[in-house]
């Protein structure tokens, strides 16, 4: 009895599902690197700070809404890193080492930060909507009351269902929002830095984009929500069965002939 379930307990250990990143995230994370360069072709100057508009920002908002934290951070920093070697990849088709040393180095720098931080946000989004988790809860309750076994099939049937992938049109929004927080202030301090304006002047000056950006956000997160409804293997936020859970359910069926 004890040996079995030492085995067990080691097996659980050597099958733990693995974090590292595959092919297909590898894929996913360079399709959305150049999705963001894409964008990079549209770019509309803005005022006497020589800071645009431009669609690369929402791209970078849809890698952390739809890949998440992780992967949506990595397809940022990837974006990122071919602009470094010289590739044309931001606004302009330009450089992005070259805009470096340009006012715009703030933005720059935000984008790295933003892609991190909205994925980790919408990896945070409630898997259902608030009215199906209160009648999932009812409906629990019921299950509980009625009887052990009934209560263990349903407890088996949702551990085997994957949760469906995160479509709060809300949470994504506001997460964005948070996003575009963090791009004013770090290109307020890139223009501090870069230009003679004081850091509250230069973070006033983003007032006018914030029209742009919110509907660049909303637009993001229509986006974003319609992909996850589509294509909901892009989700990695699920979490599967755990294999400490396997080996539990298998020690319960390998030992319950001995009791």
């Amino acid at each position: 009895m004890y040996k079995t379930r030492v085995t067990l307990l080691c097996m659980s250990r050597t099958q733990a599902p693995s974090r590292r990143i595959g092919a297909a995230d590898i894929a996913v994370i360079a399709a959305f690197a150049a999705l963001i360069i894409v964008l990079g072709g549209v770019t509309v100057p803005v005022g006497s700070a020589g800071v645009p508009i431009v669609l690369q920002n929402m791209g970078v908002a849809m890698a952390g809404m739809i890949l998440g934290r992780r992967r949506g951070g990595l397809a940022v920093l990837l974006f990122l890193a071919v602009g470094f070697l010289g590739v044309p990849n931001m606004a302009g088709w330009t450089p992005a080492l070259t805009a470096v040393a340009g006012p715009t180095v703030g933005y720059i720098v935000g984008y790295a930060v933003i892609g991190f931080v909205v994925g980790a946000l919408c990896d945070l989004a409630p898997r259902r909507p608030a009215g199906v988790r209160l009648c999932l809860f009812y409906t629990s309750r019921w299950v509980l009351e009625t009887g052990p076994t009934a209560s263990s099939m349903t407890r088996r049937a949702e551990e085997h269902t994957p949760r469906p992938p995160s479509t709060n049109l809300a949470w994504f929004t506001a997460a964005g929002a948070v996003g575009v927080a963090i791009s004013y202030f770090c290109g307020a301090v890139g223009l501090t830095l870069r230009t003679d304006v004081d850091f509250w002047s230069a973070f006033v000056s983003n007032g006018a984009f914030l029209p742009g950006d919110i509907a660049k956000t909303v637009v993001a997160a229509l986006v974003s929500t319609a992909v996850l409804r589509a294509v909901p293997d892009l989700d990695r936020g699920r979490r599967p069965r755990s294999a400490r859970t396997e080996s539990r359910e298998d020690a319960t069926a390998d030992t319950a002939p001995a009791v």
